[in-house]
């Protein structure tokens, strides 16, 4: 399965978005499978971290929802904590497409969040992202 990542890699980062959001369902696929002792952290983690500082605004997509997947498979609360930081900075893009996908991202996660992080990161971001000054990123965090 680790060797499925590189090349699906390079297709989430497509600008087409029928590519992408497929790229992303194999890509959530195979991190659900992946050891999580090893090739979780070793390969998947940082190709999300790839994705995230890519200079495409279709990599940050993304990255929100394969950051928003893979959280409930993080046993670590210091992994946990960098995936909420992550996805708090997504939210923040500058691009309005990726303000969205995170906003899109909220019920993913939403599932798998600890209850005291449901006020301290939830409750802001999805605050920050009613305020937007998109429309389209205001109606997803809804």
């Amino acid at each position: 399965m680790v060797g499925l990542l590189d090349p699906l890699e390079i297709m989430v980062g497509n600008d087409d978005s029928v590519v992408r959001e497929k790229a992303v369902n194999s890509l959530m696929k195979v991190g659900r499978v992946l050891d999580q002792k090893t090739d979780l952290k070793d390969k998947y983690l940082p190709l999300l971290k790839r994705q995230r500082k890519g200079d495409q605004f279709s990599m940050r997509i993304s990255a929100c929802h394969l950051y928003a997947d893979i959280y409930e498979r993080l046993s670590e609360s210091d992994m946990r904590a960098m995936v909420r930081k992550k996805i708090t900075k997504l939210s923040k893009d500058d691009t309005p497409m990726v303000r969205r996908a995170a906003a899109k991202c909220i019920p993913l996660i939403s599932k798998h969040i600890e209850g005291p992080y449901a006020k301290e990161f939830l409750l802001p971001m999805i605050q920050a992202l009613l305020e937007d000054s998109n429309d389209s990123v205001k109606i997803y965090a809804v």
